[in-house]
């Protein structure tokens, strides 16, 4: 797109009237009220709306001009979704956390029924538990799983038998993204009163919610998907994977003269991908490559990383305080590396130092030993034990 050159109201009127007088040799009257004042004026206004219905085009015409899509909050134009839709694309959703937490009571006599709602559609139905984190900002809602061994399809709920003290069932997040990954032992407080039920926490951090796709990602996403279209190659298999599911990491082996010919290896960041999405991403390369090419989509092999250092603290904090944070650092960091990306083992120190009240790193070692994690494209580094001391 041309460099554009646009101008305020007053420049256009400053620019016209100095037109307009250097083409007369008499001195012009442009005084409040005068008739050349009232002409420059009105034609400004005129020019001033032309300019704006030639930025309104020139943005709609461009991908990457457009903006976000109009609504509370956002700008109000030409979006990126209107545009991209007259392609078939749409925008990934955001994704709902969802994770395990544990209902438990003191006197275990009588059975009791937790409430749980069905998703349809990804929209949670009414009916199930309401539960709430312990600073009120997130809230969660049980939900049906059969995979659970306390779940009773005929009940619609979760049943905890007479003299059994615990069940651990599946809730989600009400609100979608990132703000539903909460830590461990957050999700504490109960919305919805159950009866012979006391308690509940999540013994595990939530990691599986996901902001909606950007306009940055969406845009990208479009290009590659463009580029690749019928060419069956590496670029139109990560745009059939990423179409399918914006969260997968994923690498693309080639060898020609062996079987499979193309190896895919899959991850949702966990290292331990579902069966279900394991089975969707098959069937999004099954769709995009070549007639006759024989490929395998596997999940990915988690390498653990064992961590083991002793750190110093600065004057004024709390020795076990810091250790627990850079501990808390160092699982963070391994696990945003994400398949096939290696972990360094001066990268560790880097990290621990870092973090506020840590001044220095002593006895660090990676897998027993100071020597980089290196993965195949197949593998992606997880942490194991971590031991800050």
């Amino acid at each position: 797109m041309a460099t554009l050159n646009t101008q305020s109201f007053s420049t256009i009127t400053a620019n016209w009237a100095a037109a307009v007088q250097g083409a007369s040799s008499q001195l012009l009257d442009f005084a409040t009220g005068s008739i050349l004042r009232a002409l420059n004026q009105a034609q400004a206004a005129v020019v001033l709306w032309l300019q704006g219905l030639v930025l309104q085009t020139l943005i709609a015409s461009r991908l990457s001009t457009a903006v976000q899509a109009a609504g509370p909050g956002n700008s109000v134009g030409p979006d990126v979704d209107s545009f991209v839709a007259d392609f078939g694309l749409t925008r990934i959703p955001a994704i709902a956390a969802v994770g395990q937490v544990t209902f438990a009571r003191f006197t275990p006599t009588n059975p009791a029924l937790i409430p749980a709602s069905q998703v349809v559609n990804g929209v949670i139905q009414p009916g199930g538990a309401l539960l709430q984190t312990l600073d009120g900002t997130q809230s969660f809602t049980v939900i049906a799983d059969n995979t659970q061994a306390a779940y009773v399809p005929a009940q619609n709920g979760y049943v905890i038998g007479a003299g059994v003290g615990s069940a651990v069932v599946t809730v989600q997040a009400n609100n979608p993204g990132l703000q539903g990954n909460i830590l461990a032992g957050t999700l504490t407080v109960l919305q919805t009163g159950i009866s012979g039920v006391d308690t509940v926490s999540n013994p595990a951090s939530f990691t599986s919610g996901r902001n909606a796709e950007t306009n940055a990602a969406l845009q990208a996403r479009f290009a590659n998907t463009l580029q690749s279209l019928s060419k069956g190659t590496t670029a139109a298999i990560g745009a059939a994977l990423t179409a399918f599911n914006g969260n997968l990491q994923y690498t693309v082996q080639i060898a020609p003269l062996s079987n499979p010919a193309v190896t895919v290896t899959v991850d949702d960041g966990s290292g331990a991908i579902p069966a279900a999405l394991l089975n969707g991403a098959a069937s999004a390369v099954a769709a995009t490559i070549a007639d006759g090419i024989s490929f395998a989509v596997l999940a990915a092999t988690a390498l653990t990383a064992n961590v083991s250092m002793s750190i110093t603290t600065a004057a004024g904090f709390v020795h076990s305080s810091v250790a627990a944070a850079v501990q808390t650092a160092l699982a963070n960091y391994i696990a945003g590396l994400g398949l096939g990306n290696s972990l360094n083992f001066f990268n560790l120190a880097e990290i621990a130092l870092d973090v506020p009240g840590c001044i220095g790193v002593t006895s660090l070692s990676l897998n027993n030993g100071n020597s980089n994690l290196v993965p195949t494209p197949s593998q992606t580094v997880k942490s194991g034990t971590i031991a800050v001391s």
